[in-house]
């Protein structure tokens, strides 16, 4: 696939057999049919320079949008092919994809795939079907093409030989299977049927989550309550106060025991100071702090640029890839830690990212250090911040406006395969807003400068370690949401999933949430600690959610679950620890085996 590639299944609203009326739907703009479109037609039209989705049973091309998606280039390409109706419905509002919604081409509605069939000769030579019976579908050339003994001659059809004219037409037609009555006979497969199956399945309980979101809409769930946040807000400021002064304070108390621990305090209270902003540009990020994602992206510069030295722009481009694939191998970037940590054993054979744009690597210096990873996993995640601050700096390289730092259309070779990929584009933002991420990020390392440079060496490499430390607790607590849980090679739970409860060999987008992500259980008076998203499957079905409103969403979110046999795992903190940490040995383990067998050979 040109994307490299995720997909997302949801659920197709259009008829499984279209009637009459169907195939003489006229679009109101153009006054001309709608082309009927297969899922595997648009499955083609994936990479940059033409790329579809399906929305609401219609299918758009958003290859000129891409440039100008807020969210970026790459999480509209992990669900480029695919329809794409379930994640855009969680994480934007309704306003804002009917507004944007109508600036996007349209061009056909989705149709499911023709049923595999086969019929006797004699039959098809003597009665041939009515034409009006069988709609036409879109082709993967790209035309559409009837079903029936002869098509129309319109712009989106191509005439089709009489099926008696031609052997070949007869024996392509009975090489699924020989039937031996003079009748009709329809009979479907058995992969067609298990596919149908499974698209019945996914279409009842996108159903499900469909009248449930309607239900938050109308009970005012998503309302923007930004006076809400006066106790956050007081918390983190208290934290920051508390913290300053008893780090700068420590350096009166001589060199003796109780300098180290004033020191040691100020830097944890600096370190939860951390970690609870960035629940607030989380929330930011998302959009939920004001209802406005224009004045919520300034919100998230503040608390993220200036406040913890994280850039905004930098954290809803990986974030937003992270909620459309979750725990993707090829595409969601929260799990791509290669050579370093490898949570799947497929990440070990060198996959492409397409967030990163790059080929994963694992040569014989990963084998002999990550069967050790479940014992190095904590201190990695105790300065995993550092990483962030250093990607936040690469990206807004790569997105400098006055400049080419971004390598767009750059073709990358696997070395041991010789397949050929290509980097995508990194949007360019505004020169102010550009100007204005770079000055909050001088402003944050100014501020850390002059706090660190009041303190002698040992105190900056103590307070600087554990501020970090203490921040890294958050970092833990998302990754548990997700390593221990399903991957799949491609997108949502479709393509290469561990595993599928549902008897199917593929998940739904709301199943797949469920199978790739896992809740931490803890007392309510713990929520300050972990920011409601403990409830970090809630948090997927549901993006714009509050935080602290995730709690309250549980029951009728494992309802939906619980009627359709899908699992849910929700375990207290310490069991979670216990769980990714054998998820990693044993993974660890194996592909270490694995590549040394396989160079043994």
């Amino acid at each position: 696939m040109g994307k490299g590639g995720c997909v997302i299944t949801t659920p197709q609203p259009a008829p499984a057999t279209l009637s009459p009326e169907d195939l003489t739907t006229t679009s109101q703009t153009t006054r001309r049919p709608l082309r009927q479109i297969t899922p595997s037609l648009l499955a083609t039209k994936t990479t940059v320079d033409e790329c579809w989705i399906a929305y609401e049973g219609y299918v758009y091309d958003v290859t000129k949008w891409l440039p100008k998606h807020p969210g970026g280039i790459r999480s509209i390409m992990s669900a480029a092919g695919h329809d794409a109706s379930s994640v855009m419905k969680s994480l934007h509002t309704p306003d804002t994809l009917s507004k944007y919604i109508r600036r996007v081409r349209k061009v056909g509605m989705l149709v499911k795939e023709p049923t595999t069939t086969t019929t006797s000769v004699s039959s098809l030579v003597s009665s041939p079907p009515a034409a009006a019976s069988i709609p036409s579908v879109e082709t993967e050339g790209g035309d559409t093409a009837s079903l029936t003994p002869t098509s129309s001659s319109d712009d989106f059809t191509e005439e089709e030989p009489s099926i008696a004219s031609s052997n070949d037409d007869l024996d392509t037609s009975t090489t699924t299977s020989t039937t031996s009555t003079s009748n009709s006979t329809v009979v479907e497969s058995a992969a067609s049927m298990k596919r149908r199956n499974a698209e019945s399945r996914n279409e009842l309980i996108h159903a499900e989550f469909t009248r449930l979101n309607e239900k938050l809409i109308q009970e005012g769930w998503y309302k923007s309550t930004p006076l809400t946040y006066w106790s956050p807000l007081l918390r983190i400021l208290s934290f920051l106060s508390i913290g300053v002064y008893l780090v700068l304070d420590s350096q009166s108390r001589g060199n003796g025991p109780l300098k180290m621990c004033e020191l040691t305090l100020g830097s944890l209270f600096l370190g939860f100071f951390f970690q609870n902003t960035a629940f607030m540009g989380h929330d930011a990020g998302h959009g939920s702090v004001f209802g406005n994602f224009q004045i919520d992206f300034w919100f998230g510069l503040v608390v993220g640029n200036l406040l913890t030295g994280i850039d905004v722009g930098w954290w809803k481009s990986t974030h937003y890839v992270h909620h459309s694939a979750t725990n993707a191998v090829h595409d969601d970037p929260d799990i791509q830690h290669m050579p370093l940590l490898c949570f799947d054993e497929r990440m070990a054979d060198s996959r492409w990212s397409t967030y990163h744009g790059r080929y994963m690597p694992f040569d014989d210096i990963a084998a002999m250090i990550i069967p050790y990873q479940h014992w190095y996993f904590y201190p990695v995640m105790a300065v995993a911040r550092v990483n962030l601050y250093i990607q936040s700096f690469i990206h807004l390289i790569k997105t400098c406006p006055f400049a080419n730092f971004g390598d767009a259309g750059e073709s990358v070779i696997d070395e041991r395969t010789g397949e050929v990929k290509e980097k995508y584009a990194w949007p360019k933002p505004s020169n102010t807003l550009w100007f204005a991420c770079v000055a909050c990020l001088g402003v944050f390392w100014t501020g850390m400068y002059q706090l660190l440079s009041r303190l002698d060496m040992i105190s900056t490499i103590v307070c600087f370690a554990v501020m970090h430390f203490s921040a890294g607790l958050l970092h833990v607590q998302i990754l548990l949401s997700h390593v221990a849980m399903h991957y799949c090679a491609d997108g949502s739970g479709y393509v290469g999933a561990i595993s599928a409860p549902n008897g199917n060999d593929e998940a739904g987008y709301y199943e797949w949430q469920a199978l790739s992500t896992m809740d931490v259980d803890c007392p309510t008076y713990m929520d300050w600690f972990h920011g409601g998203l403990q409830f970090q499957l809630e948090h997927h079905l549901f993006p714009r959610v509050p935080r602290w409103k995730l709690r309250e969403l549980v029951p009728l979110t494992d309802a939906i679950f619980a009627k359709y046999d899908i699992p849910v795992v929700r375990v207290p903190f310490i069991e979670a620890n216990r769980m990714i940490l054998k998820h990693m040995a044993t993974v660890g383990a194996s592909v270490a085996e694995q590549h040394f067998k396989q160079k043994s050979e």
